[in-house]
């Protein structure tokens, strides 16, 4: 573990001391948040896993930090119509669908600023908690460690979303998935309708179910993001331009599918920046780099890291992969 550590540290490092010794290059930046709270007291109130909930005021650090950095806040619209390959960008997005996620309007509507929304229907379709939550909020009260909760996570990604279901219902029960309060349930139909109506949201597609692609049949994997198309398009009046791929998972096979259901652009799990020019017609743009912030990396330090044209970590990761 203090090896690991240790790794982490000199990543980090390495990151910070180039971008602080290096011209940075014009590049895409695509950031990934979940949950919104209030404050860090409702942050810790067990009803959501308080990793992925950013506060409010942590929300306004991270856009300040990057406005002050030069970077110019942008929507796939912008994207499609084209950057400037002189300037850097980011891409602000959340994901699943949360109702407390109308935190965020206050703040773009001060700075100005647009946001991205990947959305996975049949939540909101049936008002009830994300899976990952109930079995953070359950295993929880049985005073489980994080370590455990992760484990069975993982092991849970692994199965079919049906499989999912049964088995959380079984081990839980199937009143589980009822929503404790606003900050655990997804956005009803009515809120949503409201919310894709302001001038900074821009709403995306995050399958029907939030099913991991790549354990899907090929079957599945069309119906999970053509149902997730047409739920937003009749909800909204816009058919969504940009999918984040559930747990980042893609391949060949699910980017064809999105290309022939009209998505043009698609963020996965790889933490990387996105070197310009982008192309909307390429298979790049539906494999963005996206990096995925927990509330433990909420402040400069950590941003910093983001801004780094290298990032050994991942590099190391890659290059291992291509040898193995």
């Amino acid at each position: 573990m203090e090896t690991i550590e240790f790794l982490r540290s000199m990543d980090r490092f390495l990151c910070r001391s180039y971008v602080r010794l290096a011209p940075e290059r014009a590049s895409l930046i695509v950031v990934g948040l979940h949950s919104l709270v209030r404050d860090q007291a409702q942050s810790e109130q067990q009803t959501i896993d308080p990793r992925m909930g950013f506060t409010v005021d942590q929300l306004r650090c991270l856009i300040e930090y990057f406005i002050g950095c030069g970077y110019t806040f942008i929507s796939p619209n912008d994207i499609e119509q084209g950057l400037d390959v002189h300037r850097k960008y980011l891409l602000l997005t959340f994901d699943d669908g949360y109702y407390n996620n109308c935190l965020a309007l206050p703040v773009l509507r001060q700075y100005q600023i647009p946001a991205t929304f990947f959305i996975s229907t049949d939540y909101i379709l049936h008002n009830r908690s994300f899976w990952w939550d109930v079995v953070y909020r359950e295993m929880s009260k049985q005073r489980k460690t994080l370590q455990d909760i992760d484990r069975l996570c993982r092991q849970l990604k692994r199965l079919p979303v049906k499989e999912i279901d049964r088995f959380i219902r079984k081990e839980f029960g199937s009143s589980a998935f009822e929503p404790i309060g606003d900050t655990d349930r997804p956005f009803l139909f009515d809120e949503l309708i409201e919310f894709s109506r302001s001038p900074w949201v821009s709403i995306g597609n995050h399958t029907v179910h939030h099913a991991i692609l790549s354990v899907c049949s090929p079957q599945q994997i069309k119906r999970e993001i053509q149902g997730a198309q047409e739920v937003l398009s009749n909800l909204t009046g816009i058919i969504p331009k940009m999918i984040a791929y559930p747990n980042g998972n893609t391949s060949t096979e699910i980017i064809n599918e999105c290309r022939m259901l009209g998505l043009t652009f698609g963020v996965t799990d790889k933490g990387c920046k996105n070197h310009l020019p982008l192309d909307g017609r390429s298979i790049r743009s539906l494999q963005l780099g996206r990096f995925v912030l927990t509330q433990y990396q909420s402040e400069p330090r950590h941003f910093e890291t983001l801004r780094s044209d290298i990032q050994p970590k991942k590099q190391l990761k890659a290059l291992l992969c291509r040898k193995g």
